[in-house]
């Protein structure tokens, strides 16, 4: 070995020594770790001199900046798609007196929405009750119980939770059904080249009706034109059909 690397090597075994007792004493420098520690210290030491410990310092702390960004933005996001995304109900646009209808409420998102607490009320108490207040769960059922003819929404919230966490159903009606008892008589009379108005009373609103299906038996007869009138056409008697769905009521038409 050369003289110039000897005298280095004692240099270097001198410095050694001094970083050792400074850190942790002479008494601990024996230690496996204590060894460990001060060479480790020893090398940092040596590598700070050199021109490249900065920019690799730099690198380093750059680096860890970005690692600390990245998981700070996936926990933003991860956080952004947890919890309650839409609220969907589904209800009919006609209920029947005296006629109990499901209807049914959708909750979407992430995470454990079968705990979610959803609390209902009805625009229109008169018109119609709903048979539970609330419900728990992301795919719940609840009932509508009429009381009258007329109109209602039914309104839908996350209990505790946000504005948007609601829903609103389309408006529903309340009708009666078709029955003989909304007409005076079943036989209705009508003139031979004449009109006769055809009367009954199923509930106020519109979508009430909107359903409705006339159908003569024997179209020559009788006619059923605007304005729900019966046209006698030649004398006799045929039936006047009316459904409303899978409703369905006869009446006797007799042209006289």
């Amino acid at each position: 070995m050369r003289s110039s690397d000897i005298k280095k090597k004692k240099a270097d075994e001198e410095v050694y020594e001094e970083v050792g007792e400074e850190v942790f004493g002479s008494d601990t420098y024996e230690s496996p770790f204590v060894i460990y520690i001060n060479n480790f210290v020893y090398k940092f030491n040596q590598f700070k001199k050199k021109k490249i410990f900065i920019p690799v310092m730099c690198l380093a702390a750059f680096l860890l900046f970005v690692i600390i960004v990245v998981i700070s933005f996936n926990a933003s996001g991860s956080s952004k798609k947890t919890g309650i995304t839409d609220i969907t109900i589904k209800t009919p646009k006609v209920v029947y007196l005296e006629e109990e209808t499901d209807f049914s409420v959708n909750v979407y998102g992430v995470g454990d929405l079968e705990k979610t607490k959803l609390n209902f009320t009805i625009s229109g108490t008169k018109v119609a009750d709903l048979k539970n207040e609330s419900l728990t769960g992301s795919n719940v059922t609840n009932t509508i119980i009429p009381k009258t003819t007329g109109t209602f929404y039914i309104n839908v919230k996350v209990e505790g939770g946000k504005q948007s966490e609601a829903a609103v159903s389309d408006k529903i009606a309340v009708c009666k059904k078709l029955s003989s008892d909304l007409f005076d008589s079943t036989i209705i009379n009508v003139e031979k080249d004449s009109t006769t108005r055809l009367r009954f009373d199923i509930g106020t609103p519109d979508a009430c009706y909107e359903n409705l299906k006339y159908v003569i038996e024997d179209p020559s007869i009788a006619a059923f034109t605007t304005g729900d009138k019966i046209l006698g056409i030649k004398s006799g008697t045929t039936k006047l059909i009316i459904t409303a769905g899978t409703q369905k009521l006869e009446l006797t038409i007799k042209v006289l």
